[in-house]
């Protein structure tokens, strides 16, 4: 799911991001709590409720998207030492033979 879907998700319903993601106790979490909000939203015990699900939703998506941005910048990072240690090997295995 992209960065802007998964936001409208997380505003407008909450436990199908989690079950998109696969998280299977966050999504019976969020599921009884969106039950809970909608169910009370006319007494207005449930608006704390539903703003916790979607700030908790929309923290789980930042922070999902920090962390494969991490996990891509290792890649890089591992991908460039390869790239240099490979190429210093080859200088020095030039110097030898000559």
């Amino acid at each position: 799911m992209g960065m802007f879907t998964s936001a409208l998700c997380a505003f407008f319903c909450s436990p199908v991001y989690f079950y998109k993601t696969g998280r299977k106790t966050a999504f019976k979490v969020h599921l009884v709590l969106y039950i809970f909000s909608a169910l009370t939203f006319w007494a207005f015990l449930g608006v704390p409720t539903y703003a916790f699900c979607v700030i908790h939703t929309l923290y789980c998506i930042s922070y999902d998207f920090r962390l494969s941005l991490m996990k891509k910048q290792a890649e890089m990072i591992a991908e460039a030492q390869h790239k240099y240690q490979t190429k210093d090997k080859t200088e020095t295995n030039q110097k030898v033979e000559a």
